[in-house]
């Protein structure tokens, strides 16, 4: 946060900033009746009872506690109808509760949930070094500040982290709904500049109108709803992107909405400042921290040992075996992984990598395919379908980053060694595994027609290709004949896909229908090109 200058929005280097037009009071006030919606049935905890609430949505819900008086052993729960989470979660909160106050459970810190604590106006510039601190590295907390400003009494004004994971609704109200303001901005460390305005009841949440510049590999434009009367429409399609929506931009947008967001008064709590914190959050956090360090101990531990010294040696000296055998065919090792090597040939990636986890040393051998997009060339350039097709691409390119390669050949090697002699035996073992079976793998698939003479020889399916459905089993078939040329076989391939997608008894999935009409666009294009290459 930058502190030398006045203390105003437009000076503040980032910041997450939500405005309600309901005083701060009238939320707070919200959030300390957290049992109102559920309508309790006294019942006395004996050794074996139940307990049935009324939920906003749902016919009946069921408690049943296995209880005695030495304290309880279980609690299960039933729903019947369809009740609103939130208003199940308040349920299990408020039961909870109960149980603990009755000396029934052992109610840890974490089971607190949200906790609120009021402070003095001027604890809010303390309040920013919380929510934004000077160092990037320094993880903030789940936490929200909110007050209502000097300049606009009637309004709350809540700050929190850019993603706090903090589930507190700001328009809070279990009558009618409430428009929620919400300006996001970093002026580094990946540029946001965002407003958007939210109808909220305290069950849910819907878009009304979002304006957004952010960086993501490159500056990016966004814009959804209808824009305000007074929005500078005529800048959203300047050439420089960050010019077409900026903090002053989404400051004047709030002040033509009638919040004073540019006054030295508006960061001036009228009244009390609160502090709303996740302990459940907070505490799990502290939690995973200690298993992380507890983990490290124990890594160092072992490494210290006689067993891990021969873990360590054996994998050393397994990465040279691979680097040794592979890397005169043409692979190389990955920069990030020490313990991968690929080799791409033509539109295959080989894979080669070991693992020695849970005291097991495997090495994998993969073969598969990475996409091409030359298939598509001849595609229309209207918008809508290149815009699509920009979409598939993407995705496309993103899950072959996670492999879709199928694991044809593996070894493994149970247990860590004992001594120098079990080293060398299984150093031994993984050498005529690479020799004898990688080497030879990798020679038989060195090329795409390689693969197709043993696939269309029926030595190998198209279970090759590690994809569950038989739409992208046949999707990247069509492209691999593609690559060598067979453009006839590759548009019937295309098409059988999306026939086979559209002619089952579900239909087309909705996450299916960028894929199936990018088939349809490729058997197309591929048609097209065929047709012109006749003439």
């Amino acid at each position: 946060m930058n502190v030398e200058k006045p203390f105003l929005l437009e000076n503040l280097d980032e910041f997450h900033l939500e405005i309600v037009r309901r005083p701060i009071e009238e939320i707070c006030k919200f959030y300390r009746e957290d049992d109102e919606n559920v309508s309790w049935v006294d019942v006395a905890f004996e050794e074996n009872c139940a307990e049935t609430a009324d939920v906003e949505g749902a016919e009946r819900v069921q408690v049943n506690v296995d209880a005695s008086p030495e304290g309880v052993k279980s609690v299960q729960f039933s729903v019947e109808g369809t009740p609103e989470k939130d208003g199940v979660a308040v349920f299990l909160k408020a039961l909870l509760g109960t149980l603990a106050k009755m000396g029934a459970i052992n109610r840890e810190d974490d089971d607190k949930g949200v906790s609120c604590v009021e402070l003095p106006p001027e604890a809010l510039a303390e309040a920013f070094e919380e929510l934004y601190p000077a160092d990037p590295g320094q993880k903030t907390p789940p936490i929200r500040y909110g007050f209502s400003p000097v300049s606009a009494p009637d309004v709350s004004v809540f700050f929190e982290p850019h993603f706090s994971g903090l589930a507190l609704r700001a328009g809070g109200s279990r009558t009618g709904k409430t428009s929620v303001f919400s300006l996001r901005y970093a002026k580094s460390d990946g540029y946001i500049c965002e407003l958007r305005e939210d109808e909220e009841s305290w069950r849910d949440s819907k878009l009304l109108r979002l304006v957004r510049v952010m960086y993501d590999g490159r500056n990016v434009f966004w814009q959804e709803g209808e824009p305000y009367p007074f929005e500078r429409v005529e800048q959203y399609s300047d050439r420089k992107v960050k010019r077409r929506f900026a903090l002053n931009d989404a400051l004047d947008y709030l002040t033509q909405l009638g919040f004073p967001v540019r006054d030295a008064n508006f960061l001036k709590p009228a009244g009390r400042l609160y502090r709303w914190q996740d302990d459940r959050a907070i505490a799990g956090q502290q939690r995973y921290e200690a298993s992380l360090a507890a983990k490290e101990a124990e890594r160092r531990r072992f490494a210290a040992s006689p067993e891990g010294k021969l873990k360590s040696a054996l994998t050393s000296r397994v990465e040279k075996l691979i680097a040794q055998t592979l890397e005169p065919l043409g692979f190389k090792q990955d920069k990030d992984d020490a313990q991968t090597w690929t080799r791409r040939a033509e539109i295959l990636r080989h894979t080669c990598w070991f693992s020695d986890v849970d005291g097991e040393l495997s090495v994998y051998c993969e073969c598969g395919p990475v996409s091409r997009f030359a298939c598509w060339a001849n595609a229309p350039r209207d918008a809508a379908t290149q815009r699509k097709l920009k979409r598939f691409w993407k995705g496309l390119r993103d899950e072959e980053e996670e492999g879709w390669a199928e694991r044809v050949e593996r070894k493994s090697w149970n247990g860590l060694p004992k001594s120098e002699a079990e080293v060398e035996a299984i150093l031994t073992d993984v050498a005529k595994f690479l020799r004898d079976e990688a080497s030879p793998f990798f020679r038989r698939f060195a090329t795409v027609a390689d693969f197709l003479r043993e696939y269309d020889a029926g030595l190998i399916d198209k279970n090759f290709f590690d994809v569950d459905e038989e739409f992208w089993q046949d999707f990247y078939l069509a492209l691999t004949r593609f690559h060598v040329g067979a453009y006839e076989e590759a548009a019937s391939t295309f098409e059988a896909a999306v026939e086979r997608v559209e002619k089952s008894p579900k239909g087309v999935k909705k996450g299916m229908k960028l894929a199936v009409e990018a088939a349809r666009i490729a058997a197309d294009c591929i048609r097209s090109r065929v047709e012109s290459q006749g003439k």
